[in-house]
């Protein structure tokens, strides 16, 4: 595959990414069959910005995005443990990616204590196992597993 044909990938996912409409636009009947929608919408444009068509640091909207996931999350996060297990590993990508968009911000703690927690509801006790769940999502190891393995530490030694 050459690097035409490679960006143009990139290209389309991420408008496919920043095309997908915010949960107030679809009114309000799929927020019972779809409940984890804004947060997903909310974390790929997170990674999208982050990853897939980086933006530098000083332009991303990293912050910001980590404050609305975080609103979307805490929303979220009562009836998780009630979700099946795919919806339930959503909600741990979610964390992670809301987590290391966060680095520099305060909602970072609030962040790593989520992880915490979800982390001990799933059994996950290495980040090898939490690696494994955020791959079964979507996760390139080689631009978000040192941040991902950063927050992770921060989470269990809370």
């Amino acid at each position: 595959m050459g690097m035409d044909t490679l960006t143009n990938y990139r290209n389309v996912v991420q408008w496919h990414i920043m095309s997908l409409l915010p949960s107030s636009q679809l009114g309000s009947a799929h927020a019972s069959f779809y409940p984890l929608y804004e947060c997903c919408r909310l974390a790929l444009v997170t990674f999208g910005v982050g990853i897939t068509f980086p933006l530098p640091p000083q332009t991303a909207p990293l912050p910001s995005l980590a404050r609305m996931l975080q609103i979307e999350l805490q929303i979220y996060s009562q009836a998780v443990q009630n979700q099946s297990l795919e919806e339930q590993k959503l909600y741990g990508w979610c964390l992670m990616v809301g987590g290391i968009a966060a680095k520099f911000s305060s909602e970072r703690s609030w962040y790593a204590n989520k992880l915490k927690l979800y982390a001990a509801s799933r059994g996950l006790s290495t980040w090898h196992e939490m690696r494994m769940e955020l791959r079964a999502v979507l996760w390139l190891d080689s631009a978000c597993d040192l941040a991902g393995h950063v927050l992770w530490d921060e989470a269990m030694t809370l």
